[in-house]
């Protein structure tokens, strides 16, 4: 599904070959066969938040075997991938974008597209800390011709928009222009 993530997931002192039972605050996540010498690593797809207008939540993931081996349990910080614009704006405003919950390291870049095709691409910058922030200051609407009209703006890791990767959509109504008298 577009946007979630995995993490990776490891542990130790388990009952050699048990099956480990995963739960992020006791919800299920998944099970993983612990290898002969009581280890296993794999990866699972994030917990869902609390509530869709979070956009970060720390969970605390347990995991255990029922034959005795229980790891004590450990908070992990979970954030689903967004964006933030402000509502309303001109189309030539300066205005932030902010993006977060992106791959921490990689580039981001803004999309925007209209009838199905990229009308333009636009880098916001690289993804840093915990929580895969990056900030750009642009205007609001940053192409150089644009009509009256309904854009799309999709932000990715991908330079080139690929629908099979993660993204955010965040739908813009562009109502009214202004051209300049000469």
């Amino acid at each position: 599904m577009p946007g979630e993530k995995t993490f990776a997931l490891g542990g130790t002192g388990f009952t050699p070959g048990a099956f480990v039972r995963v739960t992020a605050d006791g919800t299920f996540l998944g099970s993983i066969q612990a290898d002969p010498t009581g280890n296993f690593a794999d990866s699972f797809f994030g917990p869902n938040l609390a509530s869709f207008r979070r956009t970060r939540q720390t969970f605390q993931i347990a995991a255990d075997d029922s034959r005795g081996g229980v790891a004590p349990p450990v908070a992990v910080p979970v954030s689903r991938i967004g964006a933030d614009l402000p509502d309303r704006a001109r189309p030539r405003s300066r205005v932030r974008y902010r993006v977060f919950g992106f791959l921490t390291g990689q580039p981001v870049y803004l999309h925007i597209r209209r009838g199905g095709r990229t009308r333009g691409t636009y880098r916001i910058g690289t993804a840093a800390g915990a929580c895969g922030d990056v900030q750009r200051r642009l205007r609001y609407m940053p192409l150089r011709r644009y009509s009256t009209g309904l854009y799309d703006y999709y932000f990715q890791h991908a330079r080139r928009f690929d629908r099979a990767q993660p993204f955010v959509r965040l739908r813009i109504s562009i109502i009214r222009t202004f051209r300049r008298v000469r």
